[in-house]
């Protein structure tokens, strides 16, 4: 794909030089570069993907993405594309969902979000799809499965060019629909940004993840966009269901963009559970 076209229609996007360069994959490990990757400088917490540029340029980069032009190493290759960006992670997220070909929309993609009972909720999810006779894959704590085939675990959510390429994979493979953890790190980092979610659901919200989001406010904000309308810096899943037990659960209700379906305890919840029986090996519980 010439990258003229990878870059196009995005506002945050501005391609400095290069518009005919051939891009035939995207990285953002210098380290792992292959020729004619597109290279997308991120600065990170340790250290800054600017400075990577000339490593990236060594092993074959065709392209680079950064965020201030005065970044780049003096003599880059005249052939090499150039694209400047105010933010290089939703650049990153942007570029790969376009160049793995936008797979999030190619399956039912369900994202989970909450404190506790996002890995309960992916696999039971996980569990209902194939028990209906369907595909699924999952993404997450615990594991990573495409149709029942393992992959290694690096994170809960994955680095946004990791993402659509493993949501490419279960494509290929043939996965109808997918349960993902969305951690609050992978929506205030933007590596699920460009995913379409066919479902988003929450559990709740409890105090942790302070010492990165600073307060409970910005914990419960960055969780929100996985509901938001796309027009409000969300994420716009087609439908949700949430806890209302949960204070912030019931503040979701109101600022989710698709349908919303309550769930809890409460006369109030739409779908209302009560554990009937539990032991080490199994849970009953009755949903009405």
């Amino acid at each position: 794909m010439k990258i003229a076209q990878l870059v196009s229609g995005f506002d945050n996007l501005s391609l400095e030089r290069g518009g005919e360069v051939e891009i035939t994959g995207i990285a953002y490990h210098s380290g792992r570069v292959e020729p004619g990757n597109l290279f997308v400088a991120v600065k990170g917490f340790r250290t800054d993907g600017h400075l990577y540029v000339e490593e990236a340029l060594r092993r074959g980069a065709a392209g680079v993405v950064v965020e201030e032009m005065s970044l780049l190493p003096p003599h880059v290759p005249p052939g090499v594309a150039v694209v400047r960006t105010a933010d290089s992670r939703m650049a990153l997220a942007l570029l790969s969902d376009r160049i793995w070909g936008h797979p999030s929309g190619k399956l039912k993609l369900v994202g989970v979000t909450g404190t506790n009972g996002k890995t309960t909720t992916t696999h039971l999810v996980e569990a209902a799809v194939a028990r209906a006779g369907k595909v699924p894959g999952i993404i997450g704590t615990v594991s990573y499965r495409v149709a029942g085939r393992e992959l290694p675990v690096e994170r809960t959510t994955p680095e946004s060019a990791d993402l659509q390429r493993i949501l490419a994979t279960m494509v290929e493979e043939g996965c109808q629909m997918a349960s993902m953890e969305v951690s609050s790190h992978a929506l205030a980092l933007r590596r699920v940004d460009g995913c379409e979610f066919a479902v988003a659901a929450f559990t709740n919200l409890s105090q942790d993840h302070l010492d990165f989001h600073s307060d409970m406010e910005n914990y419960y904000r960055a969780k929100e966009r996985l509901f938001l309308p796309v027009e409000r810096g969300g994420l716009g899943a087609g439908a949700a269901v949430i806890n209302i037990d949960d204070s912030y659960g019931r503040r979701l209700v109101d600022a989710a963009a698709g349908r919303v379906l309550t769930f809890g305890r409460g006369e109030h919840a739409e779908l209302r559970g009560e554990l009937l029986e539990a032991n080490l090996k199994s849970s009953l519980v009755s949903i009405n």
